[in-house]
């Protein structure tokens, strides 16, 4: 018999119950293992493709029962990795599973999928998604050069540096460093052409220091994403521990949880045995 764990954050009363009552129902009547988190309005299913589609159908239905709420059927969508199954006939079974639902076409993923916010899948995914954010607001900076000085800084300074902070915390630096950097330059450029200070190097101290010291405030998103993901990572672990304790144990590749190949097993491994490591030289990459 299967059984179910749901994980809240920030979710008011009555869709816990929801969410409670669709995960134990889907349970009861498949027996397999599920998972349901959920933060604010987001609810991520972890389950075999069956069960998923089973849990998330019994969400949408009860939770429009209890709180009237439809399901935002548009943004709803799966991620289904080629490695999380032992043969390219299983894999090819559950992209089926889900081209029967609403959940279909470019909707499901094999690459990767975004999670309150955050990147999770290939490397490839990871760096287009970091990429993205990068673009995402073209003509912001372009509209500062053409305002009040003093407003348009507050607003640099305010509004536009920390736009990568969520991601930073988020995600290895591995990946974000260079996003960061190019992020740094993006800020640079438009706070010399807003004060006309064509002489202001980027790594002059009075530039990034903080206000309280005398300098300009605009921290180097780089130099923070190192020390930012390790907070980040040592916060969450301890959650996660509480949550399930088995995450601090290294996996066994003979376990049903881990149904990858050959490749898969070794990378599964090597990421825990490398964990603390490179959290410890993450920080020693921030005082570089």
């Amino acid at each position: 018999m299967g059984s179910s764990r749901v994980t809240l954050w920030g979710v008011d009363t009555v869709l816990q119950r929801s969410l409670v009552e669709a995960a134990e129902a889907t349970v009861k009547e498949l027996g397999n293992q599920l998972e349901v988190v959920a933060s604010r309005d987001d609810v991520y299913v972890i389950a075999d493709p069956v069960t998923a589609v089973k849990a998330n159908s019994l969400i949408d239905e009860v939770r429009l029962t209890q709180t009237g709420v439809a399901e935002s059927k548009h943004k709803t969508s799966a991620y289904c990795p080629r490695e999380s199954f032992s043969s390219e006939e299983d894999h090819v079974g559950a992209m089926k599973v889900f081209s029967e639902t609403y959940i279909q076409g470019d909707r499901v993923s094999v690459d990767g999928i975004s999670v309150l916010g955050a990147p999770i899948g290939h490397e490839g995914f990871i760096d287009s998604f970091l990429e993205d954010q990068m673009q995402k607001y073209p003509l912001f900076l372009p509209r500062l050069r053409m305002m009040d000085p003093q407003m348009a800084l507050v607003l640099l300074r305010e509004c536009y540096l920390p736009v990568a902070t969520h991601l930073i915390r988020m995600v290895e630096p591995a990946h974000t460093v260079p996003h960061a950097q190019r992020l740094d330059v993006q800020v640079h450029e438009t706070y010399r052409a807003i004060t006309g200070d064509a002489s202001l190097a980027l790594n002059d101290p009075g530039y990034f220091q903080p206000l309280k010291f005398g300098g300009k405030g605009f921290r180097s998103v780089a130099v923070i994403a190192p020390i930012a993901h390790y907070a980040s990572s040592v916060q969450s672990m301890a959650t996660l521990l509480r949550i399930v304790p088995k995450v601090g144990e290294p996996p066994d590749p003979e376990s049903s949880h881990f149904a990858f190949d050959g490749d898969g097993v070794e990378r599964v491994v090597k990421g825990w045995q490398t964990l603390q490591t490179s959290l410890v030289g993450g920080v020693e990459q921030c005082w570089r």
